[in-house]
């Protein structure tokens, strides 16, 4: 018996071995991933929710016809409601109590419902906070900027500048997610939000240091710089005119510019801007798109629905194919793959996959559009060290303004942005 009892901590050291990211969320955060926890968890989708939105209370009012209500109910816990109301990835369906019966609620469509029914309702939104006299800036006018800056002032009662570095302000918003996905209508509701909070927004505002806003009188600094560079194929030949930047092309048909792809495009990824980019090519004229994966249909991690779109659209899908070099042909670009098959499960829980041995085979482009994912660029000048860790972006010096933290890519909490506001209460009134 006393052997039996020595070995009784095992599981739960074991599990907290292999899962310790989970157990502090719990405790730090009071998070539980798979929404089972009931004493934390009220509803599922509403605790799922990256941003905390109380999902069964909106879908409650809708059920009412309170459009109006159902819509505060979101701009309670955000200030870009048209925007998730037309592109969140919606893990709250995933975990809707209703699919254990049959199907999962809607929850995103009626989100984009009572934006499109009660947006009236704004005018009812209760007016900023009574000015503190510190100045915070924000660089980069994406989600995540915005979002900081609207309750940095609203909330918080802070003055606070957007610089934004393009011409347009939105990020990604406006740049990476065609319109046909996100209308321009609901982005400019949304950064009339911010905005109305008692936020400016400047365009064309490139920032070179971080220093330089401090000399400036910016109590703060919140980097939101965005992830606008895409990773590399790594493949020789990836250099040749017609090879593509995802990124690149989706901002050039955004800003109004009209890139010719070609007759016969290749997409070599498997996530949302992969769809996007197959799906403008289309638009642009192209008579043949093909996206290559590496890994099977089930694996992509595009949302299913895009994925369908794109198909349904004349996107043509080529999975278990790998790029392994681009090569310059008669008929523009040849395109060297392999035929893969999936092995053993890699450290992410997915089957890895791996090449067959003698399996090349050539397929002809006009262009080739890398989209495998994006990263942020953070130029040397800004004057900030970070250390990139898979999904983590660590913080080691902020020229002290803004104290060290994590940012989560996708997670319930932007902790920078929780700094900066405790560093602004700190700071003496100007």
């Amino acid at each position: 018996m006393c052997g039996l009892g020595q070995t009784a901590p095992n599981p739960a050291l074991t599990t907290i071995r292999y899962f310790r990211e989970e157990y502090e969320e719990h405790i730090r955060d009071r998070h539980c991933r798979a929404a089972v926890c009931s004493g934390m968890v009220v509803a599922p989708c509403t605790h799922t929710c990256p941003a905390g939105v109380e999902a069964h209370r909106y879908v409650r009012e809708i059920a009412k016809g309170n459009f109006e209500n159902a819509y505060l109910v979101v701009r309670e816990r955000m200030p870009l409601p048209s925007v998730c109301g037309a592109i969140c990835y919606h893990p709250c369906e995933l975990r809707c109590r209703r699919g254990q019966l049959d199907e999962s609620i809607a929850v995103r469509a009626l989100k984009g419902a009572a934006v499109h029914y009660g947006a009236q309702a704004e005018a009812r939104v209760p007016p900023p906070a009574p000015r503190t006299g510190k100045k915070v800036a924000v660089v980069g006018s994406g989600p995540a900027g915005l979002t900081a800056a609207y309750y940095l002032s609203r909330v918080k009662g802070h003055g606070v500048t957007i610089f934004e570095e393009l011409p347009v302000a939105g990020g990604m918003m406006r740049t990476g997610i065609p319109r046909y996905r996100l209308p321009r209508r609901g982005l400019e509701h949304d950064l009339a939000i911010v905005r109305n909070a008692g936020v400016e927004i400047r365009t064309g505002a490139r920032v070179h240091s971080v220093e330089g806003l401090k000399e400036k009188g910016f109590d703060a600094v919140f980097l939101a710089l965005g992830a606008h560079n895409s990773w590399d194929l790594g493949v020789e030949g990836e250099g040749l005119e017609g090879v593509l930047d995802c990124v690149k092309f989706l901002r050039d048909v955004s800003l109004g510019k009209k890139p010719n792809p070609g007759r016969r495009v290749a997409v070599v990824g498997g996530g949302n801007s992969a769809m996007d980019a197959a799906r403008t090519a289309l638009r642009l004229g192209a008579r043949e798109v093909v996206i290559l994966y590496r890994r099977s249909r089930d694996e992509m991690p595009a949302d299913q629905r895009e994925i369908e779109e794109a198909l349904a659209e004349g996107a043509k899908l080529e999975t278990l194919t790998l790029p392994v070099a681009i090569r310059k042909s008669p008929n523009g670009l040849a395109l060297v793959c392999k035929r893969m098959r999936l092995g053993a499960t890699d450290e992410g829980g997915r089957r890895r996959p791996e090449p067959i041995e003698g399996s090349e085979f050539e397929l002809h482009f006009d262009s080739v559009i890398s989209a495998i994912g994006q990263f942020p660029a953070i130029p040397p000048e800004l004057g900030v060290d970070v250390q990139m860790k898979s999904h983590l972006i660590q913080a080691k010096r902020f020229a002290g303004d803004i104290h060290p933290g994590r940012v989560r890519r996708r997670g319930r909490r932007v902790r920078s942005s929780l700094s900066c506001r405790r560093h602004c209460s700190r700071a003496p009134r100007g």
